[in-house]
């Protein structure tokens, strides 16, 4: 009983950890690049890192739990789930359909009207105790498993589009790529861990088989955890050594249609490009960042700040920021330029693909 203990405990607290780990670094860099749906993702991870804590509790110290407390707990733990794929499922459309006609709206009611019925039915139970276990668990898990099949087959699908349309974009970092391909590959594993859990029925727990199941959902969770934290904390080698493989080039012409920057996008890119300007020319960052801001709207007109993109960045840095500088009589302007061109279409990059 005492390894039983030892080997389901020590993996899921090293989960638990790395999800933490996972949660803070989200946490920061959606405040650090006003990326909102980072903390969606975040959220996400908290939710399953918290229904993780709430099984934890259940799983050691369950005998000395009241009766009447554990339903409570399940409930709360199944809500936490549920709650992670609504959250997923936001996730993905932030990230991906942003300002685009896509199936989020009716996925969310389908995801929300699942979990709250989950929930629903499981509080009255934890009230009254009229449902079956047997009837509850055929509630509870193939409802868990659709929303997760939804939420993160939704993910999964979106990834793999993401992956086929930039494969060959030049803009696009291959380490970006990598961690899209990945994510595609990660999404699925949520929805093959929950798969036995609708064969588990409650007279199987302490059966030969429930520690098989056991052992193979741990190594899919697992293999989520541990892979998201290496598709969104990347370490800075791996990303150049994705790199090494195709050597970047900066287009001489990108693509017009490219979507305009929403404004924490806009604000995002001239805050960094302002701060690369002023180790530059040798001034405060919130002189250049204006300079950066009344270049942009010298350039595109009344308005245009709502139509920033890429492809008109890029002419502001080329036009009326490189003029202002010569202005200034600030030297080499065109080093300047180059540089400021090189860091906007690392920043495009990241801001409308990687996220982190």
């Amino acid at each position: 009983m005492a390894n039983d203990l030892f080997f389901a405990t020590v993996p899921s607290l090293v989960y638990l950890g790395i999800e933490i780990a996972l949660v803070s670094f989200l946490f920061l860099r959606s405040w650090q690049r006003r990326l909102h749906h980072l903390a969606i993702l975040a959220s996400m991870f908290l939710a399953d890192a918290s229904a993780l804590i709430l099984n934890l509790i259940q799983f050691q110290v369950g005998s000395s739990i009241p009766e009447s407390v554990k339903p409570f707990l399940g409930t709360v733990a199944l809500g936490l789930r549920c709650i992670g794929s609504v959250l997923i499922t936001v996730f993905t459309a932030r990230t991906f359909f942003q300002n685009q006609a896509s199936s989020f709206p009716s996925l969310l009611l389908v995801v929300v009207v699942i979990s709250a019925s989950i929930v629903c039915i499981n509080i009255v139970h934890a009230l009254t105790r009229l449902v079956d276990e047997l009837v509850l668990h055929f509630i509870n898990m193939p409802g868990i498993f659709c929303t997760v099949l939804l939420g993160f087959g939704w993910l999964s699908r979106a990834s793999r589009s993401l992956v086929v349309q930039v494969a060959s974009d030049k803009k696009i970092e291959p380490w970006i790529i990598t961690r899209y391909k990945m994510l595609a590959i990660l999404s699925i594993t949520p929805i093959f861990t929950a798969i036995p859990t609708i064969f588990l029925i409650p007279a199987l727990y302490s059966s030969d088989i429930a520690t098989i199941m056991y052992m193979v959902m741990g190594i899919l969770q697992g293999v989520f955890v541990i892979g998201s934290a290496i598709c969104w904390m990347m370490p800075v080698a791996l990303k150049e050594r994705w790199n090494k493989a195709r050597a970047l080039t900066i287009p001489g012409v990108i693509d017009p249609a490219t979507r305009p920057y929403t404004v924490s996008q806009t604000l995002y890119l001239i805050d960094k490009l302002g701060e690369l300007l002023s180790t530059r020319v040798k001034k405060g960052p919130s002189a250049c960042k204006g300079l950066l801001y009344l270049s942009i709207q010298d350039e595109l007109g009344e308005g245009g700040m709502s139509k920033l993109n890429i492809e008109n960045l890029l002419v502001a840095i080329r036009g009326t920021v490189k003029r202002r500088l010569d202005l200034l009589n600030v030297l080499d302007t065109a080093g300047i330029v180059r540089v400021l061109e090189r860091e906007a279409i690392r920043l495009q990059s990241i801001i409308t693909v990687a996220g982190a």
